[in-house]
């Protein structure tokens, strides 16, 4: 079996891609810091542990977190790369070690959690506004049960503004 000299590849596959991205005006022209690159290698190297892999070699593994850090840096901010690794590594369920695409995955499935936890801090906000966690009537809700004294069927939630007036006698009058 022939050995691969990947210092090589990478210097071939590096020519190839400068040589299209000059004659590309639309090609990216950010590239990961030495930092995010560090963080790689090192998500790299955990990843290959995690999967019981045999130790990469130095080249192997610099190509790797270059490769690594060339997709996700556009993608997953420099402090959250851990967070992510973490999470796609407990939501891995393959026998193939985890590569960038279950990396991607884990952010998506954390911003969409943590879009959700802004989506309901708000609506805690708003209601806590207007005095709703206070109220002995929808107890933060925001709406209260109505009911009608003669006629179950008429009976339901409404919105409810907060005020001991919301109870008054007239309110059942429909």
């Amino acid at each position: 079996m022939e050995k691969i000299n990947f210092q090589r590849q990478s210097e071939i596959w590096k020519d190839s891609t400068e040589r299209s991205s000059s004659a590309s005006s639309s090609s990216r022209t950010k590239t990961p810091s030495p930092d995010y690159t560090r963080v790689c290698l090192l998500l790299v190297q955990k990843t290959r542990l995690l999967a019981s892999s045999p130790p990469a070699t130095e080249q192997e593994a610099l190509l790797q977190a270059a490769t690594w850090a060339e997709i996700l840096f556009e993608i997953i901010p420099l402090n959250r790369l851990d967070d992510v690794y973490r999470r796609a590594a407990r939501d891995h369920d393959s026998a193939f070690p985890l590569g960038h695409g279950g990396m991607i995955a884990a952010w998506k499935a954390i911003k969409a959690e943590e879009s959700a936890l802004r989506q309901d801090a708000a609506i805690g906000a708003t209601l806590q506004t207007d005095s709703a966690a206070d109220c002995d009537l929808c107890y933060g809700g925001g709406f209260r049960f109505k009911e009608h004294p003669a006629d179950t069927a008429k009976s339901g939630f409404v919105r409810c503004d907060h005020s001991e007036a919301a109870v008054a006698p007239n309110d059942y009058e429909n």
